[in-house]
């Protein structure tokens, strides 16, 4: 994830001929310490055709932030992934500490989808949709344990 660094607060702004540059996820952070600190803004960046309106914007945010959850969750648990988890539950030979293992998986994804749609929701609210941020590695913490090739093993 690219982050831009600059003194005044990041606007829309011209790209090229057709696009575009929106920030998003804009924060002030201090960069350097004692009196070389100085406060700065953060951003990342997408490109939008034309000039977008405030509801472009929100849209073209919220979709930043919906690639977002599912690099973070597909990172960890990729489709495929899910699917054989769902697969190994519905098998009754399966054993149920492994499906208990399997189990400990969802609440953490819900976790992560409620943020998102928390998140999504301020975004599309938002006169100053470029001003919600999110960081979805404050899940790392809580991330169960549980692979798929452990639990193959335990089969």
């Amino acid at each position: 994830m690219m982050h831009s660094y600059s003194i005044d607060k990041p606007e829309v702004e011209k790209y090229d001929e057709i696009n575009y540059r929106v920030p998003f996820c804009v924060e002030q952070v201090t960069a350097g310490d004692g009196e070389d600190a100085v406060e700065q803004y953060r951003a990342r960046s997408l490109l939008c055709s034309g000039h977008p309106s405030l509801s472009e914007r929100r849209n073209a945010i919220a979709g930043a932030l919906n690639k977002d959850v599912g690099a973070y969750v597909y990172g960890h648990y990729d489709a495929g992934t899910q699917q054989t988890f769902q697969a190994l539950l519905a098998m009754d030979t399966v054993p149920d500490t492994v499906k208990a293992a399997i189990k400990s998986i969802f609440p953490w994804i819900q976790g992560c989808l409620g943020y998102y749609y928390a998140q999504k929701a301020e975004i599309l609210a938002s006169d100053t949709p470029e001003m919600v941020t999110w960081d979805f590695s404050q899940f790392d913490v809580s991330k169960p344990d549980v692979t798929l090739s452990s639990l193959l093993g335990g089969i």
